[in-house]
């Protein structure tokens, strides 16, 4: 992200400004760490939970607003957005509309509409919108990425075990945890998915929430 262009319309000289949208656990902990990154001032973090707010000023040691408009009236360059995600589309535009760049926690959004709308806003605003794809950084990853380099890659598996997230309920199994696979399969292989054959089932949410195959 480029310091350049500060989203209360000046140029903005220094650290950068950012601001952290949605305090739940990957919210504080997104808080956590831009708050010891040099070079970057964490103005705050927004979320409309008292309990949330102490939680992540005990954690980055910032301040915590209640209204995402009490934080851009602060001025950032730049927000990280880990509401849930149904909110992400509404906040996302929000934020694009005043110039600032954006890292948006997967899933980018509920719907692929709504998902081509934020890129569409931010590539006619000219400011950076990245999706939290973590598990592109993890040392683990990189380590197989470069280990099969060059290499025919004839079948990949994937498995994920671990205790049921509440938020899956909102968009299923697929577009909650699986984007993390598609997208590392997508990287490990250089190449585009075309074709997808989904077995899926519902054992706790409404919504699928166990991928039994893709």
């Amino acid at each position: 992200m480029s310091s350049k262009g500060s989203g209360s319309g000046g140029k903005t000289t220094g650290a950068l400004r950012v601001g952290v949208i949605g305090a739940g656990v990957m919210g504080s902990n997104h808080a956590r760490v831009l708050a010891g990154l040099p070079g970057v001032t964490l103005v705050g973090i927004v979320d409309p939970l008292p309990e949330h707010r102490r939680r992540a000023t005990e954690l980055a040691g910032c301040r915590a607003f209640e209204r995402l408009e009490e934080l851009l009236a602060e001025g950032v360059d730049a927000v990280t957005i880990a509401a849930p995600t149904h909110l992400h589309h509404e906040v996302a535009l929000a934020c694009i509309a005043k110039n600032i760049h954006v890292l948006v926690e997967k899933p980018i959004a509920s719907t692929v509409e709504e998902g081509r709308e934020i890129v569409a806003a931010a590539q006619k605003a000219g400011v950076t919108l990245m999706v939290g794809h973590v598990e592109r950084f993890n040392p683990a990853v990189a380590a197989v990425k470069q280990a099969i380099a060059g290499e025919d890659i004839l079948s990949i598996a994937i498995t994920r075990v671990g205790p049921f997230p509440p938020r899956m309920s909102n968009v299923g199994v697929v577009i909650d945890l699986a984007v993390h696979d598609i997208d590392l399969i997508r990287w490990f292989t250089e190449s585009d998915i075309v074709e997808v054959q989904p077995q899926l089932s519902s054992a706790v949410a409404e919504r699928a929430d166990i991928r039994l195959r893709q």
